[in-house]
C-alpha cells in the first residue's frame, strides 16, 4: 500500500444504488468535481428496476466508471461487497447514490492515510443538505470505553455514516458488510470495528453532503428483524442506555402499538438513552399519530 508523501494514493469509490436512476448523475459529479482524483468509480446496481443502466450510458466521465448490475437485489450491504470485491485501489470510499461530496473530501481524508498502517477508518462529518445542519455535533470519544464508543455511534446523528467512510481495502475486506442485514449496515461494521480495537477517526470537516430520503424515516410496516439480529450480536458489548436507546427507536418506534412506544421512550429517556430534546420530538411524533384520525377505505 501507498502511503509515502510523495505518492499519489489510488482510491476505488463504491457507489450502490438501487431505482435512484434521477440521482446518480448528481452523485457520479460530485466525485468528478474532487481535487483528488480516484481511480475509477464502481457503481452497483443492486438489481434496479428503473432506468438505471440506460442513465449511467449518458454519463460522460474522465473517471473511469465501471458499472456492474447485480443479478438479484440483495440490499445494499451486499452490493457494497461487490464493489469492495472488484476494487483496484489500495483505498476504498463510499457513497450512497442520493448523497454527494464537496469538492475536498478525499483530499481531507487521505491526509490521515499517510500516518496510520494497518487496519483503520478515516470519515468526514456530514451537512444535511435540506436543514444545513452538520453532524455529529461531538468529538468521537477515541480513548473511551468500548461501550461508550458504541453508544456515540447509535446517538452520534450520522456518525461514521456509509458516505463519509475511506479505508484500506485491506480492511474493508477483511470486515466486509453484513449482507444478512437490510438495516444498521453502517453501524454493525462501525460496531464490530470498535469491538475489535480498530483505529477510528472522524474528522469536524463536514465534506459530505448527506440528502433526506423521501417519506417518513421510519415505517411501522417495515419488520424489525433486522434491528432484533443487530441487537442479538452486539448486545453484550452495550450499555444500558444505549440498548434501551436502540429498543425504543429501532425497534418499538415501528410498532403499531402506541402505548408500548411512549413508554418506551420514556424508559429509554429515563436510563439517559435519550436526550430531553430527543424524547420530546419523538414523543410528539407519535402523540400526531395517535392523535390524528384514522384513514378510510
Amino acid at each position: 500500500m501507498k502511503t509515502g508523501m510523495t505518492d499519489l494514493p489510488r482510491i476505488s469509490v463504491i457507489i450502490p444504488t438501487f431505482n435512484r436512476a434521477p440521482l446518480i448523475e448528481r452523485a457520479i459529479a460530485s466525485v468528478e468535481r474532487q481535487s483528488l482524483r480516484p481511480i475509477e468509480v464502481l457503481l452497483i446496481d443492486d438489481c434496479s428496476t428503473d432506468d438505471t443502466q440506460q442513465m449511467v450510458g449518458t454519463i460522460s466521465s474522465k473517471i473511469p466508471i465501471v458499472y456492474k448490475r447485480l443479478e438479484k437485489n440483495g440490499g445494499g450491504a451486499i452490493a457494497r461487497n461487490a464493489g469492495i470485491r472488484l476494487a483496484k485501489g489500495d483505498y476504498v470510499a463510499f457513497l450512497d447514490s442520493d448523497d454527494e461530496w464537496e469538492s475536498e473530501h478525499l483530499k481531507t481524508l487521505v491526509s490521515y492515510t499517510s500516518r496510520e498502517k494497518g487496519d483503520f477508518v478515516v470519515a468526514s462529518s456530514a451537512r444535511i443538505s435540506e436543514k444545513d445542519i452538520i453532524f455529529p455535533k461531538c468529538a468521537f470519544p477515541e480513548t473511551s470505553s468500548v461501550a461508550q464508543k458504541l453508544h456515540f455511534v447509535l446517538a452520534g446523528n450520522l456518525a461514521f455514516q456509509t458516505s463519509t467512510l475511506l479505508m484500506p481495502r485491506d480492511t474493508a475486506a477483511r470486515f466486509m458488510f453484513d449482507g444478512r442485514l437490510r438495516r444498521h449496515q453502517d453501524w454493525d461494521l462501525i460496531f464490530r470495528m470498535i469491538r475489535h480495537q480498530i483505529a477510528l477517526f472522524l474528522l469536524p470537516v463536514p465534506t459530505t453532503i448527506y440528502h433526506l430520503q423521501t417519506g417518513a424515516n421510519v415505517s411501522r410496516s417495515a419488520s424489525i428483524v433486522p434491528s432484533l439480529r443487530f441487537l442479538a450480536r452486539h448486545r453484550a458489548a452495550m450499555s444500558r442506555r444505549s440498548v434501551t436507546r436502540f429498543i425504543s427507536l429501532e425497534i418499538d418506534r415501528r410498532k403499531a402499538n402506541h402505548i408500548v412506544a411512549l413508554r418506551s421512550l420514556l424508559g429509554a429517556f429515563l436510563l439517559g438513552g435519550l436526550s430531553p430534546r430527543e424524547f420530546i420530538a419523538y414523543s410528539r411524533e407519535r402523540l400526531r399519530s395517535l392523535l390524528s384520525p384514522k384513514k378510510r377505505d
